[in-house]
């Protein structure tokens, strides 16, 4: 129903509709799906539930090893793109754009961390 307000987390959770929102990673864990023992609350608001995908998430979360956790990634976007719980309508890109004589900048693999990573190793090339 447009132009209604749902003003609570059970009424969110159990009424048909579109809803809108970001999400910063693809975060279709089947622990946070919204339930009565968790009041209603939780950001998987579609209801998907994946074993697979919630073993990748869970490496993710505790990964400290760059190696693992940049491969981690490209497998949760499969296994969303395949079982598509829900539909992307559009994606956010971000661009960093620098000179080319500036060297020792490093390419983000981290979601929401920044462009600036590692700036104390910068420096210019003469």
């Amino acid at each position: 129903m447009f132009g209604v307000q749902r003003t609570s987390n059970d009424d969110r959770a159990k009424s048909p509709g579109i809803f809108g929102g970001s999400k910063d990673q693809a975060r279709y864990h089947s622990a946070e799906i919204a339930r009565a023992e968790t009041r209603w609350t939780g950001s998987n608001r579609f209801g998907y539930a994946n074993p697979e995908m919630d073993r990748l998430i869970d490496v993710w979360d505790r990964t400290l090893d760059r190696a693992v956790g940049s491969g981690i990634m490209p497998q949760v976007e499969r296994i969303a793109m395949e079982d598509l719980p829900s539909l992307p309508m559009y994606w956010h890109r971000g661009v960093m754009a620098w000179v080319a004589g500036l060297r020792g900048t490093v390419t983000n693999v981290t979601p929401d961390a920044g462009g600036e990573r590692r700036v104390w190793e910068w420096y210019w090339e003469s």
